[in-house]
Parts: structure tokens; sequence; C-alpha cells
């Protein structure tokens, strides 16, 4: 009898184990309602012409948005003076998605651009808005 239970309690030990870490390691998505939106301001270090920077952090929100969600536009980009520039994605972005679109906008390597988020803030819609 003891040559079962100490083997099958180290399996139950490790199944529970297995279990917990599945539990915090896995990405949850959630709902988010379509007339949601989230706001970000930014800004951006170039070299070279200051229009070119504004088409590349404009193409660069685009596509960093397109990449976290398939349905996810930019609205209202508006470049401010030093680099400095704000848009509006719409619907907004559930946890995990805002961690991939924060690391698109940060981490892509584009030649003479470099992007800092300085602030992201999500405005949700309720069901009844939509």
């Amino acid at each position: 009898m003891r040559r079962v239970l100490g083997p099958l309690l180290a399996l139950g030990v490790v199944l529970g184990a297995v279990g917990v870490f599945r539990a915090t390691a896995m990405t949850f998505h959630e709902r988010i309602p379509a007339g949601s939106r989230l706001e970000v301001r930014a800004t951006a270090s170039w070299r070279g012409h200051p229009a070119r920077a504004i088409e590349l952090s404009r193409g660069l929100a685009i596509m960093c948005a397109a990449e976290a969600s398939a349905r996810a536009r930019v609205r209202s980009f508006v470049w401010h003076d030093e680099g400095e520039f704000e848009f509006v994605v719409v619907p907004a972005f559930d946890a995990p998605d805002r961690r991939q679109f924060r690391g698109c906008l940060t981490d892509l390597q584009l030649p003479l651009l470099r992007v800092a988020v300085d602030a992201m803030h999500t405005e949700m819609a309720t069901d009844d808005d939509e």
C-alpha cells in the first residue's frame, strides 16, 4: 500500500502545481464593447525631417493597432511640437492586447525613429452605448 501511496501523492502534488501555474500563466481575453476607445499619448525621437517622423509615427500606430487586434482602427492622430503625438484606437484593447500594442510601439525597430508611450487611457462604453 505504501508503494502506491507515495507515487500517487507525488502525482497529485505535480498535477496541482501544474494547474496553479497554468492558471497564472495563461492569457485570458475579455469582451470589449465596440464603442470603447483607447487614448494614447506618446513621444517620438527621430533623425531627419519632421514631416517624415509624422508619417512614420502615424504608420507605426496604425500597424501596431492592426497587429494587436484586427478590428482596431486608429482615429484622430494629432502631432504636437517636440515630437509629442496622440491618437485614439477604436475599439479599445483588453489587457493582453494593450501589452502587445505598447510593446509593438516601443520595441519595433524603424530606421530613424524611436517611440516612447507616455500614457494610455481606456474609456469603456457600456453595452447600451453600442
